[in-house]
């Protein structure tokens, strides 16, 4: 089933590390793990260390493993700010 999809960007210091439309946005933040479709409630998340989900669509995930960061959801758009990130290739 096709959800409703909503802008997301990935950045770090060195510059965008993602940037495009997803169905959902799945993060560890300090106080637990969150998935995120559109029309979420805003919301801010502080992130430790992880992984990071961006699902373009239930087949198409892009994952990026990460340092520290921020997590903004709001107007409908996601924003994730990074200290470091690397996009997984996929296996």
């Amino acid at each position: 089933m096709a959800h409703t999809k909503f802008p997301a960007e990935v950045l770090t210091p060195e510059g965008v590390v993602f940037e495009g439309e997803v169905e959902m946005v799945s993060a560890r933040t300090q106080v637990g793990s969150i998935g995120i479709l559109a029309n979420h409630q805003p919301v801010l998340g502080l992130m430790p260390a992880a992984q990071l989900r961006l699902y373009r669509s239930e087949n198409d995930v892009v994952q990026i493993e990460h340092g520290e960061g921020y997590l903004q959801f709001a107007e409908n758009r996601a924003l994730v700010l990074l200290q470091e990130a690397k996009l997984q290739q996929p296996s």
